[in-house]
């Protein structure tokens, strides 16, 4: 599950596609039902299997599925899934080492630079066990996917107004960021922002507490 959110991250799905459109004053309505078409299936997926399962589900929502011809054919979907979506995760990565090291995008040397990262992580995930990734994922859907994911695009929603007014401004007094956190009328999408941001925090607090308790036990 971390790694189809970390899709959603922007970096290596939402901003290639939009370079790459000829249309572009369509791509917000795009990337709008896009985005609300995917976190309500995961919000569905979830709430289905919570009612389901409830608190006694330990492992994956995926492996506690019975074994039937329904849950093999969901199996199977989740994995082509993941191995599509899972290289894209290391594109932004992977284009930054090519351009430094002068190498083209689509040639031998950075497809093979490709398949050796891939492989490497593949190989420690393995070194390490399932035990400590599970714990390197959640830590990692509790910060830095909470960060990227909520909290930095709903800060940058609420201060995009005042740099585009005022781009000489210095960005770190604190009459600065009072005015453009609370300074300001609340409208829809400021209310939406303070909602992203606090979800986020929440987030990050109860899933940390999770896995510091988990590693208590």
């Amino acid at each position: 599950m971390a790694n189809n959110m970390m899709v959603l991250e922007g970096i290596g799905v939402v901003l290639p596609v939009e370079n790459s459109c000829k249309n572009k004053p369509l791509f917000p309505l795009v990337l709008t039902v896009v985005l609300y078409l995917v976190v309500g299936w995961y919000f569905l997926y979830g709430l289905v299997g919570y009612l389901a399962y409830g608190g006694a589900l330990e492992v994956s929502l995926v492996d506690a599925l019975p074994k039937d011809p329904f849950s093999i054919v969901l199996r199977v979907a989740f994995m082509i899934n993941i191995l599509c979506s899972y290289p894209i995760l290391f594109m932004p990565g992977i284009l930054q080492i090519d351009s430094l090291l002068g190498w083209p995008f689509r040639s031998w040397k950075a497809i093979l630079m490709l398949l050796a990262v891939n492989l490497v992580v593949y190989a420690v995930a393995i070194g390490a066990g399932t035990d400590t990734v599970a714990i390197v994922v959640s830590l990692i859907g509790a910060l830095p996917a909470a960060v990227m994911l909520m909290l930095l695009p709903a800060l940058l929603s609420l201060f995009v107004e005042s740099s585009v007014e005022d781009p000489d401004e210095p960005r770190m007094s604190k009459e600065y960021w009072c005015r453009n956190l609370f300074g300001k009328r609340c409208t829809f999408i400021r209310a939406r922002c303070y909602f992203y941001f606090l979800l986020g925090i929440m987030i990050m607090v109860v899933r940390t507490l999770g896995v510091v308790k988990s590693l208590a036990d």
